[in-house]
């Protein structure tokens, strides 16, 4: 009798570890939940940007990176949100389907390369742009992210934005839209019809997405 209490007693302790293992919350949701609802910038008197989305190769001696080219402000190109191998005086070209490098597609000549990002002189025309304002405010929920297909026509991709972090100069995304990949550093992100940040890294399986809020990247201080 024992025995059998024994093993009855077994069974159930291992069905409750099996249910609570099947509502585990994952680092990613307490981070979500403790998250504020939203955050507030009064640091920049910028208003608005140039938005440009424009896939772009940034191209030195001995290396290439892939990534885009977010915004201008005047004659200066923001792009990617990192720093990448090639240094100042590399090169800036549009990026094709084909990925080649062609003197008629030079755009601009890189001046800073620094943690926030990469900033190129304009040196040719960029095709369609808008200007866009600069938020003031970020908040979780619906936004949506900005690329070009590989005809070089803008692509919007739904994302909900689920988490603040790091003192909140960077937030994490997902979308049931979307992987997030190598060379999509720089997309911008939109929420409200206001820019708010841009793409620069991802998880390794692409699902989670981390952005970092426009108003804490170098080039938009005032």
């Amino acid at each position: 009798m024992k025995r059998r209490q024994l093993i009855a007693f077994l069974f159930v302790l291992m069905m409750l570890f099996s249910i609570a293992g099947c509502n585990a919350i994952s680092p990613y949701d307490k981070l979500a939940k403790s998250s504020p609802k939203n955050i507030k910038c009064d640091t920049t008197t910028l208003d608005s940007v140039d938005l440009l989305a424009e896939n772009v190769l940034i191209v030195s001696d001995d290396s290439i990176t892939h990534g885009v080219a977010s915004f201008r402000i005047n004659d200066s190109i923001y792009m990617l949100g990192h720093k990448t191998p090639e240094s100042v005086g590399s090169f800036v070209v549009k990026a094709d389907k084909s990925n080649k490098i062609e003197t008629s597609n030079l755009i601009g000549e890189v001046v800073s390369n620094g943690e926030d990002g990469v900033i190129a002189k304009q040196l040719r025309a960029i095709r369609e742009y808008s200007s866009i304002p600069i938020a003031k405010t970020v908040q979780l929920g619906d936004a949506f992210i900005i690329g070009r297909d590989e005809e070089g026509s803008i692509c919007r991709y739904a994302i909900c934005i689920d988490a603040f972090k790091e003192n909140q100069n960077i937030f994490l995304y997902s979308s049931s839209e979307i992987e997030f990949i190598n060379g999509t550093s720089g997309s911008p992100i939109v929420q409200n019809g206001e820019l708010i940040g841009i793409h620069y890294a991802s998880t390794d399986d692409g699902k989670i997405g981390v952005g970092k809020i426009i108003w804490n990247l170098d080039i938009v201080h005032p």
